[in-house]
């Protein structure tokens, strides 16, 4: 009977270690490279998705198109010797690759690499009739 008890607590003890284990750190650990950023970047595709109550329906692309590279309005990143990050002149505060614009435009970089950027952007610029945002992915490259 003790071995039977013994052999039961060994096997909690197993499944414990392996649940916590298996309950590690399950955010992204990979940071941008934020000094890739700095720079000129234009649109090269954006999709707009339909955003109703906080949940993006990806079955309905509202708006989509592909400009030629340096034909879209640029869109400048810069850093002053301070640190301090700004997105066509207006200072951001990048935490965790989001940032939100001055027009409470929520962002977020989802890949930077030295010629290419990806972001999500929740727009309030193109809202529907009950005031929804859109939710636009942004694909950007230096010219």
């Amino acid at each position: 009977m003790k071995l039977l008890k013994f052999i039961g607590m060994l096997l909690i003890a197993m499944i414990m270690c392996v649940n916590f284990i298996a309950c590690g750190d399950d955010e992204n650990s990979e940071k941008l490279d934020l000094s890739l950023l700095e720079g000129t970047w234009y649109v090269t595709h954006e999709v707009y998705y339909d955003y109703v109550d906080g949940k993006i329906d990806w079955s309905k692309v509202v708006y989509e198109a592909s400009p030629t590279l340096g034909v879209s309005e640029p869109r400048v990143f810069s850093k002053d010797v301070d640190g301090i990050y700004y997105y066509n002149g207006e200072k951001i505060i990048i935490n965790n690759s989001q940032f939100v614009t001055s027009s409470n435009d929520r962002v977020t970089i989802e890949s930077l690499t030295p010629h290419k950027m990806v972001i999500a952007w929740e727009d309030d610029i193109f809202c529907d009739d009950e005031g929804e945002w859109a939710f636009v992915y942004y694909t950007l490259e230096r010219k």
